[in-house]
């Protein structure tokens, strides 16, 4: 029955609706008026100019909301810090681990370094891939030397999950390290060197996916030994000044946590050893992680030139070293076995490092170097990569 004396709803009633509609409207009005957040992902808007723009105008408003309604970056560190107090990550792409260490599971990680994944035709295709470089490098008196950055899963194995706990499995590391030693090919085993050290030493970050400043100068001493340069080896002792405290790394990032966990971080100092200063010219042939090439400022310097094959283990943590010698560094990505090898034609480097970090010590189905010279086996690895395209990754 309708209330005639006062409409659809009571006096009293209206007076609460009154006060409440403006609690209710007060997130979407703060969120309008508020900052954008740090990372907008898209959410800016403008009036469109074309007809593209006019299709994506509804996607485009509907970020924006998302990114500007009622507190959104506020509820979501809420929602990441109650989920991380809880170890339920907020991603399947991280493993909550013993004593605050954090795993990825990207590639199957956990099962390689278990010795549960074993793809042998395409680990052996990237140690023939290796064989033709140095037998090319070899040709105008220039080296390879190979390493392979570890997962932290087979490094810090007392810190994974309880069902991820394997004793001494055989894995693909094992069967790349064999076929390059059985190829010829210097070899620096940077897993027995940082395993080794592990128990005196952290030697990864906790909150990451990659080894800390310790781990990564240990392991360019152990390169350079097998290079046959034991003098560009850096005394740990001249230039670690101590750990310090740094925020929470990638994994801790993909868990909306890396500015409430902090992780332990070597400082260096290469002070002592009187660093020359160099440019960079970076290559625009990838989006991520593109090509780049230091040069010493110095005209007159004499050191070789090096040429680094590797990824985010090496693209940062072995630059500076390097360059204490070299008078020119190339590095470029090592793409899963993708890599351009026109890039050892142009810049004819005296020593060469392919260092794929463990989960892509292969070559990708169907992949090969870019850009090969005729007078490397080309063709019989281009026939390799394409009987591997069958091969389950």
């Amino acid at each position: 029955m309708v209330n005639t004396r006062g409409g659809l709803l009571a006096k009293y009633k209206r007076i609460w609706l009154t006060l409440a509609l403006p609690f209710l409207w007060l997130p979407m009005i703060v969120g309008a008026l508020q900052a954008p957040p740090s990372e907008p992902d898209g959410s800016e808007l403008h009036w469109p100019h074309s007809t593209a723009e006019w299709l994506v105008l509804p996607r485009s408003v509907d970020g924006w909301l998302q990114a500007r309604f009622g507190f959104r970056e506020t509820l979501l560190d809420i929602n990441a810090r109650l989920r991380f107090a809880l170890r339920s990550p907020t991603t399947d792409r991280v493993v909550f681990g013993r004593d605050g260490w954090l795993f990825l599971s990207d590639d199957a990680v956990f099962q390689q370094s278990m010795g549960l994944r074993m793809r042998v035709p395409l680990v052996t295709q990237l140690a023939d891939v290796a064989l033709d470089l140095e037998h090319e490098l070899k040709a105008r008196g220039a080296a390879l030397v190979i390493a392979v950055p570890p997962n932290s899963q087979s490094i810090n194995r007392e810190a994974v999950p309880d069902w991820a706990q394997a004793g001494a499995v055989r894995t693909e590391y094992d069967v790349f390290a064999e076929a390059v030693r059985a190829r010829g090919i210097p070899f620096a085993d940077l897993r027995a060197l940082l395993r080794d050290e592990r128990t005196r030493e952290q030697v990864y970050l906790r909150t990451d996916t990659h080894w800390n400043n310790h781990g990564a100068l240990l392991s360019y001493n152990a390169v350079m030994r097998a290079a046959g340069k034991a003098a560009w080896q850096v005394d740990p002792a001249r230039v670690e000044t101590g750990f310090q405290a740094v925020p929470g790394g990638d994994l801790a990032r993909m868990l909306g946590m890396d500015k409430h966990v902090s992780d332990r971080q070597m400082v260096l100092d290469l002070g002592s050893y009187k660093p020359a200063p160099y440019t960079e010219k970076v290559l625009d042939d990838r989006e991520v992680m593109p090509s780049y090439v230091l040069a010493s400022d110095d005209p007159k310097a004499s050191g070789p030139i090096v040429m680094v094959i590797g990824d985010s283990f090496t693209r940062t943590h072995f630059r500076d070293l390097i360059m204490l010698h070299a008078k020119r560094l190339i590095w470029t990505h090592h793409n899963q076995c993708a890599f351009d090898w026109g890039l050892v034609e142009t810049y004819k480097p005296d020593l060469v490092i392919l260092a794929p970090t463990e989960r892509y010590a292969l070559c990708a189905p169907g992949r090969s170097p870019k850009n090969m010279p005729e007078s490397a086996d080309k063709k019989n690895l281009e026939e390799q990569a394409a009987r591997n395209r069958t091969v389950v990754p």
